[in-house]
């Protein structure tokens, strides 16, 4: 395994799953998840379902019914007689991914523009701010910094049910940009705090187009920046 397990409250402003089962079922998806979210399972790793069903003390049908739930997702790969793994999408899987996210939150950045108050805008400073006083190198501390930042803006777009739903496709992603590299050069640090540079300053002017616009471009380029595209 690459990286400690989260606590899966580490990731709530990304949007819980309002159809997950209830009960112990639902828990277990929560935490599988947040696996999946947290670069924990890596592109192709195989996934046990008897060594799942121990760690967790239940029977294989609630893992079982978790792994058809990540599977629509995206996450799992469910091969019959064989047996389960993480997905491992390809270059041109997750080029059409983030070409389809771009644009949602583009369109959150652009209500946000619209629809922000000052206090938003402090939170959002504050949001920017961590990503300068982040350690050389990044890694995935910024990743969660960049999940924040992009949930303050949903949070500031008014728009609870929708950012909910849009935010449920920052867990694939976290899997995927974390399948990336994990450290990051100061060129691409650069390139990365002047785009959200840009996109506050946006959103601070009221500027809905080039909030939108700006956030587009900065999503497509996340692929590149971790070195999968």
């Amino acid at each position: 395994m690459s990286s400690p397990l989260p606590h899966p409250a580490a990731f709530p402003p990304n949007g819980a799953d309002l159809g997950a089962p209830a009960g112990k079922t639902g828990r277990i998806l929560q935490i599988l998840q947040a696996r999946f979210a947290s670069g924990h399972y890596r592109f192709g790793e195989k996934l046990s379902v008897v060594d799942l069903a121990q760690e967790f003390g239940v029977s294989r049908q609630p893992i079982m019914t978790s792994m058809r739930d990540l599977a629509g997702d995206g996450f799992v790969i469910i091969t019959p007689q064989v047996g389960c793994e993480a997905a491992a999408p390809d270059r041109n899987e997750i080029q059409d991914f983030f070409s389809v996210f771009a644009k949602m939150e583009g369109r959150m950045a652009g209500m946000a523009a619209e629809r922000h108050d000052d206090a938003d805008m402090v939170q959002l400073r504050a949001a920017q701010a961590s990503f300068e006083q982040s350690p050389s190198g990044g890694g995935h501390w910024n990743l969660d910094s960049v999940s924040h930042f992009h949930s303050v803006i949903r949070h500031m777009a008014r728009t609870p049910a929708l950012a909910n739903r849009i935010g449920k496709f920052w867990h694939m992603a976290n899997y995927i940009l974390r399948n990336g590299q994990r450290d990051y050069p100061e060129s691409v640090r650069t390139v990365g705090n002047r785009e959200r540079a840009g996109i506050v300053a946006a959103i601070a002017e009221r500027d809905a187009q080039d909030a939108e616009r700006a956030m587009e471009l900065h999503v497509l380029g996340k692929p590149r920046r971790v070195g999968l595209l």
